[in-house]
């Protein structure tokens, strides 16, 4: 097989790199390898060159900025091989280099290696890069000489990998219907960029029986059937690093190393970015979702969150197919973009059939179908309809013509059509059926068999249990083991803090609550809750509880207390056995949680509307706000913040502060803690800390003053602010800690001071660790992280990366999140990967504008034009340097750290575009902050 290499002559030492990697093919007869460097003296080295590519069947690009740079391959070679390629005559196979801007080069349509678009360069191990372009060389060999179709190396025939099913689906051979859908999603497929689609409804939908079909059709498209499909089932496997593992395994044949466990994530992602068309199959996805009624639908595993986080962003032409029983509740605000939902609950008619079949339901097609449509195609309605049929009736609709005859049913919406099936299970089911139906509704959540057993089933319970009080605890199984059959309950798997194995616990859709609520509601709902919360008050709980059952019977307790009118005992629950923020948030990290009791407090959630005026609504309003604002809510935790600084909570001012600084919006901040001088003479309860004194709030109220100096670039005043702060400081530590000296540490950290930044972080995670501070604790990681990465002790710095991780993925807490992205990119970006990094900044980046993290996103910004510069992206890395200086100069920011590293990577992008004059003016605009590589910059390097 005649090889013909296009390359620059600058490059001709990786040239012979390549050719070295090429001996066993050229021993073995497979190839012959010419380029202009094998001209003989005295031949026309144009007519050689052009007689030599006229022959080649395969012609390597051998792709660099000075390749690119008008170099005789570039102008005489690259034409004609561009020609032959589009006339099928020929393979072209662009390998890259060193980064450069290629994108837009005539071969940028063909299939580029080494794998992830990443130049050979970039690769920590040359060889493993040269030995992945001779394999894909073999391959293309074997395709040539065996006369596979596909020879011509277009957009739509890259490499293709065999399909691999590494769980079954589910095999359907008389699949029928669900045209639209299929329609839908193929088109979805067909569309340039990435997305996730889910197919979302209950079980006995055909979610899994869809997809062999889809895949089928796809498989049909000839030039656009996918180049790589992987197939994966979590209810057979629920292990996400597997996963991982097998994806990066399949899609390279190698295994993936990262920096830490969600570093495989990256991996994965940034080989699926030169993957083409690849689809991956998540079959079952619910098994790894949060599934009660508080966080429905959340993923709970983070690598798998930010695996479909970063497809539904943008990644390559990647095709995540997902099946659910719920939503993807962490995707909505890609909804429409990167992410589709297709429900299927609202069934046609065929498949409306179909589930009455597969629920036991007989009878003739028509009959079937006009039941379906009466009862309106919905399939959690038909699903109830069709084990009512089976449970009442056998099955055969001839019995049930009473049920069939609903009159006025055509009429009616669909809740209302559900409504009517459940007034006649209501007629039929018995009264300790109906009755335990009404008591389930009362709870908040699935709730423990055992729970409900010791509530209802008491000596005592007269009528407060009803016809339950005919029960024993066996009576009561047998009864949720019906419902449980018919559908109308189901039973949770063990699920971390709720139950365990050998107890189940139950849950019911929230329409089924719903229904059976109200009547509860109409006879004695405020005695049930009344009951429910003697029979919790009476359990033996720890105060301040650490695992997650015991935190679920609390929550239950304040519930019920609540709902029986109780609101001022429900306050001291909160506060005494749940310890308010300062356990619940600060030790826990159960910000939902947490978010999610305090809100209760406050009518329909609004903080100007306080549900009691005799508890410590400016307190709860506080805790709200924190809450809210570990959870990148950050508006809504603002008008907590401003209700209690409006009824007088001396630490609100403080609080606000906090979020301002975390906005962006510095000046703001400035004037608040400013502010919160005028409480210095005031005792009160730091909500984060736990204990009060005149020092302690004037410590606070310098020390945030001060992070607002340093922000804004007035160092001198940050360090007397911060030292003013350390004279008055209660104890004999030397050093400030807390948010305190997370703040102290980070202005070292931009100053470069490292021993002082070690000295403070160190001591400050002692102490957080001491008090069981963990939000704290992981600002503290994230900090010596970043230390070590400057000191170039790369593995310490993935140690304290991988450790702020755990609780920031755990808690949802998305700063902590956000920065943890921005620093896994600084990692990569010192490791020689610019294109992982630019990865991790982006996904910082986004999730930082998603929150409003103003400073997070500007930093985020300065290492993505950084990655972009290294990969020869030099306008992309202009834009970028612009908007991060644009947003850094608006003046409710004036981040003056962010304006000096914006400036200097401007200057960087025009230097490397030879526009030297303008690139003097970018670095002359930059403000003199301390050592010029000192501040959070994509560029600094190692400090030994």
């Amino acid at each position: 097989m005649e090889v013909f290499i296009s390359c620059a002559s600058s490059d001709e030492a990786m040239r012979q790199e390549l050719v070295k990697h090429l001996a066993l093919l050229r021993q073995q007869g497979l190839l012959r390898i010419w380029h202009r460097g094998d001209v003989i003296a005295g031949d026309d080295p144009a007519k050689e060159a052009a007689a030599r590519l006229e022959a080649a069947r395969i012609i390597l690009v051998l792709v660099s900025a000075d390749y690119l740079d008008g170099s005789d391959g570039y102008e005489h070679d690259l034409p004609r091989a561009v020609e032959k390629w589009r006339a099928g005559q020929a393979a072209i196979v662009p390998i890259l280099l060193k980064p450069c801007d290629w994108q837009s080069a005539p071969f940028a349509g063909c299939a580029v290696l080494p794998s992830g678009e990443r130049p050979v360069t970039l690769w920590a191990i040359r060889d493993e890069a040269w030995e992945q372009v001779a394999g894909h060389l073999r391959s293309l060999i074997e395709r040539f000489t065996t006369g596979t179709p596909g020879t011509r190396e277009t957009p739509t025939s890259r490499q293709r990998h065999a399909p691999l099913y590494f769980h079954p689906l589910p095999h359907e051979p008389d699949f029928q219907g669900r045209s639209q859908e299929l329609d839908e999603l193929e088109q979805l497929y067909r569309r340039d960029g990435s997305v996730v689609a889910a197919l979302v409804g209950i079980g006995g939908t055909g979610k899994s029986v869809l997809l062999p079909e889809l895949l089928r059709r796809l498989d049909r498209l000839d030039e656009l059937r996918p180049d790589a499909l992987f197939v994966w089932s979590f209810a057979i496997d629920q292990d996400t690093d597997r996963l991982l593992t097998q994806a990066y395994r399949y899609l390279t044949g190698h295994e993936p190393r990262s920096i830490a466990s969600m570093g495989h994530v990256y991996a994965v992602a940034e080989v699926l970015r030169g993957a083409g068309r690849a689809v991956l199959v998540l079959d079952g996805l619910e098994r790894a979702q949060r599934d009660d009624s508080k966080a429905l639908g959340n993923i709970e595993d983070a690598p798998l969150r930010l695996l479909l986080e970063l497809v539904a962003q943008g990644c390559g032409r990647t095709f995540i197919l997902a099946t659910s029983r719920l939503p993807l509740s962490d995707l909505r605000s890609f909804r429409g973009t990167g992410y589709h939902e297709i429900n299927l609950e609202q069934l046609a008619p065929r498949a409306a059939t179909g589930l009455l079949k597969a629920r036991g339901v007989r009878g003739e097609a028509e009959a079937l179908e006009a039941l379906a449509l009466r009862f309106g195609c919905h399939a959690l309605t038909l699903s109830l309809l069709g084990a009512a049929l089976l449970d009442f009736f056998d099955g055969d609709l001839a019995c049930a013509p009473q049920l069939l005859a609903s009159a006025g049913l055509e009429a009616l919406d669909e809740g209302g059509k559900l409504g009517s099936l459940l007034d006649e299970y209501e007629r039929r089911l018995g009264s300790e059926a109906v009755a335990l139906l009404e008591r389930m509704s009362a709870f908040s959540g699935p709730v423990r068999a055992s729970l409900l057993e010791s509530v209802f089933l008491r000596p005592d319970g007269g009528q407060l249990a009803g016809p339950l009080a005919r029960l024993d605890r066996l009576g009561m199984r047998a009864v949720l083991a019906r419902l449980q059959k018919l559908r109308l309950i189901g039973c949770l798997r063990p699920a971390r803090g709720i139950g365990t194995a050998e107890e189940p616990v139950f849950w019911a859709h929230a329409a089924i609550k719903e229904h059976f609520y109200r009547r509860l509601f109409n006879s004695c709902a405020v005695a049930v809750h009344a009951a429910i919360r003697d029979s919790l008050s009476a359990t033996p709980m720890k105060r301040l509880p650490e695992r997650g059952e015991e935190l679920d019977l609390i929550e239950e307790l304040i519930h019920h207390t609540m709902k029986a009118g109780g609101v001022a005992s429900a306050w001291h629950i909160y506060m005494q056995r749940l310890g308010s923020y300062e356990h619940l948030g600060a030790r826990m990290g159960e910000y939902a949680r947490g978010a999610r009791i305090a809100r209760s407090f406050f009518i329909d959630g609004d903080p100007k509307r306080p549900a009691a005026a005799r508890i410590g609504h400016e307190h709860l309003a506080t805790d709200v706000g924190l809450f809210l604002s570990k959870l990148g809510e950050l508006g809504p935790a603002a008008a907590f913040h401003q209700a209690a600084l409006d009824a007088g909570d001396p630490v609100a001012a403080r609080n606000l502060c906090k979020l301002r600084l975390l906005e962006g919006r510095l000046h703001e901040a400035l004037s608040l803690a400013e502010r919160d001088f005028e409480s210095r003479d005031m005792t009160s309860t730091d909500s984060s800390h736990g204990f009060s004194s005149e020092s302690f709030v004037s410590v606070n109220s310098h020390a945030y003053r001060a992070a607002a100096l340093a922000l804004l670039g007035d160092i001198e005043g940050a360090e007397a602010g911060f030292a003013r702060a350390l004279a008055m400081h209660a104890s004999s530590r030397g050093n400030l800690v807390n948010l305190c000296g997370v703040y102290q540490a980070d202005l070292m950290l931009r100053l470069l001071d490292l021993d002082a930044a070690q000295r403070i972080a160190q001591e400050n995670l002692r102490y957080c660790e001491a008090m069981g501070f963990h939000d704290t604790a992981t600002r503290c990681h994230l900090q010596l992280s970043d230390l070590w990465r400057l000191r170039g002790a790369l593995e310490r710095a993935r140690d304290h990366l991988e450790s702020a991780r755990a609780f920031a993925s755990s808690s949802g807490w998305q700063e902590a999140l956000a920065l943890w992205h921005l620093t896994v990119a600084r990692i990569f970006l010192q490791s020689d990967d610019a294109r992982t990094a630019a990865q991790a900044a982006q996904e910082g980046l986004g999730l930082a504008e998603r929150c409003g993290f103003g400073l997070i996103a500007i930093d985020a910004l300065t290492v993505l034009g950084g990655a972009e510069l290294v990969c020869g992206q030099v306008g992309a890395a202009e834009r970028t340097a612009r908007d991060a200086l644009a947003r850094s100069k608006q003046t409710t920011c004036g981040y003056a750290w962010g304006q000096r590293d914006a400036a200097d990577l401007l200057g960087r992008t025009l230097l490397a575009g030879g526009r030297a004059e303008e690139a003097r003016t970018a670095f002359a605009a930059a403000p003199p902050l301390g050592r010029r590589l000192a501040g959070l910059s994509p560029f600094r390097r190692p400090v030994r």
